[in-house]
């Protein structure tokens, strides 16, 4: 029965990551893997818009080149099927984790419902990003550093096969996502498990391999600035302002690290050092994600190795306590399945609820042209559907953008008045706007100020500037 049941789930699983796309960054993402193959070489300045004043530090040129290999073999379905490959390998390595583990049935049901309410939180986060492979090589770096302490007796040849794999690991994914710390915070926490020469070395190692890439150290000297607009970007926000609109986000959040922490510590096993460095690093990953919800993600992928031993520690507790965790779980992870995967629309390719499809056939039809001025959550999505029109901004902040033109925007959304300032140096003829959300107040201060609406959808504007 166990087996039937993990089977099931795995299928489950691997569906779930097809999704359509709702993070406006995929777009542009794309568009470099597409233009980084085309030229065969990393961009040094931005090539897709006309404001860019700095060079591009592009700190995720792999992913991009693996995605856009990606829909190259199978379009957006393919995308698609990575996710769900990615999220299935996340279960199937926190599985493998707990193979010398026994389970009674009751246990593995217990897990089955954690590890559901945990992936389905991670499914609504899918985005085409480098985050995508943050995540599969966080969880396989967990796996490696737990499953060597647990063995019992680490051999000469596991230590050096293991710090291999750790370099192996780090220098592979600094290209993919460079300037990413979490390998050098997992070997940290591994030393803290161990404290001996290995884990020691594992630390010099992890932090050696952020080194190797175009980049070097510049890659930790660019994202070690103080940026004070961080505030403003809503994956810098805290886990309650980021998750405001939907308190049950932080409701579920919660409850998953409540049941985790209160299972391990009501029997936290003596000398299980495996046990102790997932809780650790778990534990961290969600503090941090209540200071910054672009950790949230990190968090998840790291329970989902804690999941199995609160099952055991649950079945340990005893048959009534079990029972009483079992239907919770199930009440729990009830809601949350009607609630997540009412938000996230099943299939590929871009959400055409999300993205201005009809403004930007509009502009193409009656070959309207800039310069642009757009909004920053279209910025992405026009470098991929209007390539030809360069966009006044897009998400690519503090890596083509300064911190001075992210102010300047952020002033003109709350200030529409400033945007004349921008309007006399840039000289715009064309504007594509969101009528919701941050900055919905501009469009009416442009009609006002001798721009003209030519299309309107409710969603998105198109204006134009009359002569």
């Amino acid at each position: 029965m166990k087996r039937q049941i993990l089977f099931v789930f795995s299928i489950l699983v691997f569906i779930s990551g097809f999704v359509s796309i709702i993070e406006p960054d995929s777009a542009w993402v794309l568009k470099t893997g597409e233009w980084i193959i085309e030229h065969r070489q990393l961009p040094l300045q931005d090539v897709f818009s006309y404001t860019s004043q700095i060079p591009w530090l592009n700190h995720e040129w792999l992913s991009q080149i693996l995605f856009w290999i990606t829909y190259g073999i199978g379009g957006f379905w393919a995308l698609s099927a990575l996710q769900g490959l990615i999220l299935l390998t996340l279960f199937v390595l926190a599985l493998r984790a707990t193979e010398r583990k026994e389970l009674i049935f009751d246990s593995w049901f217990i897990a089955i419902i954690l590890w559901g309410l945990a992936l389905l939180l991670l499914r609504d986060k899918l985005a085409i990003r480098a985050q995508l492979f943050t995540n599969l090589f966080l969880a396989i770096s967990i796996w490696r550093i737990s499953t060597f302490l647990q063995q019992p007796f680490q051999s000469r040849k596991s230590q050096i096969n293991l710090l291999l794999s750790l370099l192996a690991l780090g220098v592979f994914w600094t290209q993919l996502h460079g300037g990413a710390p979490h390998l050098a915070l997992l070997s940290l926490i591994f030393w803290f498990c161990q404290r001996d020469k290995i884990s020691f070395l594992a630390v010099i190692i992890s932090i050696i391999s952020t080194l190797i890439g175009p980049y070097g150290l510049s890659i930790h000297s660019h994202f070690g600035q103080s940026h004070d607009t961080l505030p403003q970007i809503r994956e810098w926000h805290n886990l309650w302002e980021a998750f405001g609109f939907f308190p049950a986000y932080f409701v579920l959040s919660i409850s998953l690290f409540a049941l985790l922490a209160y299972s391990v510590i009501k029997k936290y096993p003596k000398n299980d050092r495996s046990t102790e460095f997932c809780l650790i690093v778990t534990g961290f990953f969600f503090l941090a994600a209540l200071k910054y919800v672009r950790f949230f993600q990190e968090f998840l992928v790291s329970s989902l190795f804690v999941i199995p031993l609160v099952a055991i520690q649950l079945k340990a507790v005893g048959q009534k306590i079990t029972r009483q965790s079992l239907r919770a779980l199930a009440v729990i992870m009830l809601f949350s399945l009607f609630f997540m995967l009412g938000r996230r629309e099943f299939g590929a390719g871009f959400s055409k609820e999300k993205f201005p499809f009809a403004a930007v056939d509009f502009i193409k039809s009656h070959q309207l042209s800039g310069p642009l001025f757009n909004s920053y959550n279209y910025g992405a999505f026009l470098i991929w559907s209007l390539p030809t029109e360069p966009v006044f901004i897009d998400g690519r902040a503090f890596t083509v953008y300064t911190e001075d033109q992210i102010n300047e925007l952020i002033q003109v959304y709350d200030d529409p008045s400033k945007f004349k300032q921008l309007e006399d140096r840039y000289g715009f003829r064309l504007a594509i706007l969101q009528t919701n959300g941050r900055g919905q107040e501009l469009p009416a201060y442009l009609l006002s100020n001798g721009w003209k609406t030519r299309f309107e959808d409710g969603k998105s504007i198109v204006l134009t500037k009359e002569q």
